[in-house]
């Protein structure tokens, strides 16, 4: 059998002026609504897992169960930490301390993006992944 196919369309040329920065997209708001959801949820998932891997054993059946019987938001507001404890904050800011000096002293090549919209050149240090195994090094150590 001889299979044809279907005369090719000419292909449209992009326009290069045109703003392409947000684009309509299919929901209103995106682009405020998305990162805005991101911002908000990602600490109540980080905080909730924490609290099942550590707390409950994982068991994340035993946390929705517990969801069920007292309420979503009053679970939440049981397990969530004290933002005033000063332990936690100094580890904080020691984590911090130590990637900014990962940041300034690990040697790296410097990486140039591509340019803006209004025609600046962003210059990274290209050192990410040596601070992530660094980090990731001196927590096992820390650890053990």
């Amino acid at each position: 059998t001889k299979t044809t196919m279907a005369p090719s369309t000419p292909r449209k040329e992009i326009d290069k002026s045109a703003d392409w920065s947000v684009g309509t997209g299919c929901l209103p708001g995106r682009d405020a609504i998305g990162p805005l959801f991101l911002m908000l949820s990602t600490p109540c998932f980080s905080i909730i897992y924490y609290h099942v891997v550590t707390q409950m054993q994982g068991n994340f059946l035993k946390f929705a169960q517990l969801c069920l019987d007292q309420g979503f938001f009053h679970v939440l507001n049981t397990i969530w930490p004290n933002s005033f404890d000063p332990e936690t904050w100094k580890m904080i800011a020691c984590f911090l301390g130590f990637q900014l000096i990962l940041q300034r002293f690990v040697p790296a090549k410097k990486f140039y993006a591509s340019i803006t919209p209004k025609g600046n050149v962003p210059v990274y240090t290209a050192n990410g992944m040596e601070s992530y195994f660094i980090t990731i090094l001196t927590l096992l150590s820390l650890n053990h």
